[in-house]
């Protein structure tokens, strides 16, 4: 939870002292407002339960 703070204060941080660029996108599940969060965050776990999914039900284990 420490990280939710912490990042975005370092990165802002960095970029007043001309460590990192102004501009674009710097955190891009979250740049784009609430609904593009959600929806990030969906098709991360959507493939996240595919890989479980293909981890589970393959002889290697590696999911190929």
């Amino acid at each position: 939870m420490t990280a939710v703070i912490a990042l975005p204060a370092l990165a802002n941080m960095l970029m007043v002292f001309g460590l990192l660029p102004m501009d674009g996108v710097i955190f891009p599940f979250l740049a784009y407002g609430g609904s593009a969060v959600i929806v990030n965050a969906e098709a991360c776990a959507d493939i996240a339960a595919m890989l479980d999914y293909l981890n589970k039900n393959t002889k290697s284990g590696n999911g190929i």
